[in-house]
């Protein structure tokens, strides 16, 4: 049972599932808001339920996951420079400097562009897992995941495998679940060569409820012997900003 206040649906929930069965016993805030407005709040407030994640180092950041700031920022000095070469009179002893500068900033966007780091690996990994899950593609989701991976649901202490994973995966494509989704947000750690974390914010909207529904995850991800990052353990953290609270699966 729905009703409208403003833009925050609220439903009546009991021993509900995420696919809309089960026993009706009590009234809860419903998955899914209209307004941007109360996305982003919503967003907002998630952020306390979801753990920090450590900041890689500033260096391999700023080289070669995220060089703009750094490449334009050396671009920018050489023009400086160059200009007051030339308005001191000191152009040709100049030139040097200068090209020294944009030959460092021309490096740091040509190692970004040929290095892959095992963040951004793990974080293009997330997002074509997500997009993946969403299809209802289980064939290609169990390549991304291990055998021996885990699936956790909030606080609630029941661990799933991956038989499990695999086939809440066919449901969905079954049920034609999913009408769209987008991954918002996409944070990553890597804690040693073969070990790292990635946090995604999901927003999807599910056919029987036609609007957007905001989800935080949480993967690990291992990187196995033939140089694959594959999915350890999987933790559904937020639900809408909250944590989940119930049984949510069939």
């Amino acid at each position: 049972m729905r009703s409208e206040r403003g833009k925050v649906a609220f439903e009546q929930v009991g021993r509900y599932d995420s696919f809309g069965r089960g026993e009706l016993y009590g009234c809860h805030i419903a998955v899914s808001v209209t307004d941007p407005l109360t996305l982003q709040i919503m967003d907002y407030l998630a952020q306390t339920l979801v753990p920090d994640l450590a900041k890689p180092p500033a260096l391999v950041h700023y080289t070669l996951e995220n060089p703009v700031p750094v490449g334009v920022g050396l671009l920018a000095l050489a023009v400086i420079l160059l200009f007051a070469a030339n308005r001191l009179g000191r152009l040709r002893k100049g030139l040097p400097i200068v090209g020294g500068v944009l030959a460092i900033s021309v490096l740091i966007f040509v190692l970004a562009a040929v290095i892959e780091t095992g963040r951004e690996r793990v974080t293009d990994r997330t997002r074509a897992l997500i997009d993946l899950i969403a299809l209802g593609d289980d064939a290609k989701v169990g390549l991304i995941l291990s055998e021996d991976v885990s699936f956790h649901i909030g606080r609630y202490p029941r661990m799933h495998r991956k038989k499990l994973i695999l086939r809440l995966i066919r449901h969905v494509r079954a049920r034609d679940l999913i009408a769209s989704h987008s991954v918002r947000d996409v944070r990553a750690e890597q804690s040693s060569p073969t070990r790292a974390t990635t946090q995604v914010l999901v927003h999807a909207v599910t056919t029987y409820s036609g609007i957007p529904t905001p989800t935080w995850w949480q993967i690990q991800w291992q990187r196995e012997p033939d140089g694959a990052w594959r999915v350890t353990e999987m933790h559904w953290l937020t639900l809408a900003g909250k944590t989940p609270d119930v049984e949510v699966l069939p």
